[in-house]
């Protein structure tokens, strides 16, 4: 279904002030709105949208609210006379959109009476960007119930002005006017508003401005240096209790970082008059900056800190024949590693799948098995010791060159000097590369490796695993 064209919109609780200002900006010309319309259902961003992470495609916060308004046009299209109320958005993130035209489409997923499911996907070059699906009720009095827990934030007056360029790059972020209070990295107080329109020469309601500025909230109070570490948001969901009023978003901000690469921006969204509900966002954690590659000497605490790991391995594994083996450089007395654990939990083939719903009730997350047949990846439940853990079928290749180089590494001295001092030149070489490392060392280990009782087809075989541009 194509969104509707509407000559007018009745606006929700527009504030004097915010009327005066869309006038003002209308008069100034469509160049100040964050999209104009071409048809229908096609939009072009203007350079107000330009995103924080990447100027070169959108900022997500205006196309939400976009998205917001074309569920309304339809809704009011189709029920003039019997709007129901938007209670709770959620947008899943598909991937980047363009500063460019985008289309939007809007569907009923689950009509009634008096609830309605309504979805909305923003798409550009035919390319779905965002998905919204959005729950409108319908009101009802209980104003004689009406009320809320949760704290009131300090007014706007009573925040300190903060220019979010100081951080973010982008033509959104120079838009926005920011108030902010932080208490610690991470957590803080924000109000933000914005001097222009969501969409020239067409009213919009102020539940679409207003959620048109909620994606703000993951980058106002950061808990890292976003140069370094990326956390961009790939969903975002509102619930509302009641209607927002006024042109100041209110956010009650706490950003959590995980230990495997997940975090979560949580708020409490606000009007100037208190509370109207609640936003989370989900993110994904990457560091940016090439991580440099560390070889340490021998530490003597690392058969201590596997026995701790696989002694809770072995018990969630109770009851399935299995081996906790330490393999890897951390396992070799004496030779230079990288300071992080590698853990082989081998089964037989019939018992993997128990074994990996037993490692998943013990908190490892499974990642699949990332291109190696017969090993499956997990993320670890906690940070330290930093590790690697694999659940491996039994006899397979790749178990048996972890085991055949412990063997030889353990009684030859000779091979395990070689093997340390090439790591640790490879690691000492300026911008050094996880492939690079791995690929480069791959002679040296094949030397170990023939003195073991793997056979030539196998050895081939871990040497294109190892360093397959070889």
């Amino acid at each position: 279904m194509k969104v509707p064209r509407l000559p007018r919109v009745v606006a929700d609780d527009h504030s004097q002030a915010g009327s005066r200002r869309l006038g003002r900006d209308t008069m100034e010309g469509t160049r100040m709105a964050y999209f104009e319309r071409t048809g229908s259902n096609t939009f072009r961003a203007t350079e107000h949208v330009s995103g924080a992470w990447d100027i070169k495609t959108q900022h997500i916060a205006p196309a939400l609210g976009l998205l917001v308004h074309a569920i309304e046009l339809d809704h009011a299209a189709r029920r003039a006379d019997d709007q129901l109320r938007i209670n709770r958005l959620s947008y899943d993130i598909l991937g980047t959109l363009p500063v460019d035209v985008v289309e939007v489409e809007v569907e009923v997923l689950r009509p009634g009476r008096t609830i309605e499911l309504v979805q909305a996907t923003m798409s550009a070059a035919g390319r779905a960007g965002v998905i919204l699906r959005a729950w409108l009720l319908q009101p009802s009095s209980t104003g004689t119930i009406a009320g809320s827990a949760l704290p009131r934030l300090p007014s706007p007056d009573e925040v300190a002005p903060w220019d979010p360029t100081s951080i973010w790059p982008g033509g959104f972020i120079e838009s926005a006017e920011v108030r902010r209070t932080t208490t610690e990295p991470g957590r803080g107080v924000v109000w933000s508003r914005t001097a222009q329109p969501l969409l020239a020469d067409e009213s919009t309601s102020r539940l679409a401005g207003f959620i048109g500025m909620v994606d703000i909230a993951n980058g106002m109070n950061v808990r890292v240096d976003p140069g370094e570490v990326a956390f961009p948001n790939v969903d975002l969901t509102v619930h509302l209790f009641r209607q927002p009023a006024g042109e100041w978003v209110g956010l009650d901000t706490t950003v959590s970082f995980g230990a495997t690469g997940a975090g979560l921006t949580s708020s409490v969204l606000h009007d100037v008059h208190g509370p109207v509900g609640t936003v989370a966002q989900a993110l994904t954690v990457r560091p940016t900056a090439q991580q440099p590659i560390e070889v340490v000497a021998y530490d003597d605490t690392w058969p201590g800190q596997f026995d701790k790991v696989a002694t809770v391995l072995r018990d969630a594994l109770d009851g399935i024949p299995s081996q906790v083996e330490h393999v890897g450089s951390t396992s070799i007395r004496g030779l230079a590693a990288k300071p992080i654990l590698d853990i082989d939990v081998i089964v037989d083939e019939t018992d993997v799948p128990r074994a990996l719903r037993a490692m998943e009730d013990a908190g490892y997350q499974h990642r699949g098995n990332l291109g190696v047949v017969g090993r499956e990846a997990f993320f670890a439940p906690d940070v330290e010791p930093r590790r690697h853990v694999y659940l491996c079928t039994a006899g397979t290749l790749n178990v048996r060159n972890h085991l055949a180089v412990r063997e030889v590494l353990t009684r030859r001295e000779d091979l395990r000097d070689a093997y340390g001092a090439v790591k640790q030149q490879l690691a000492d070489e300026p911008g050094m590369d996880i492939d690079t490392y791995l690929a480069r060392k791959t002679d040296v280990l094949q030397k170990v490796l023939a003195e073991s009782d793997l056979t030539a087809d196998e050895l081939q075989q871990i040497r294109e695993l190892n360093n397959p541009n070889d």
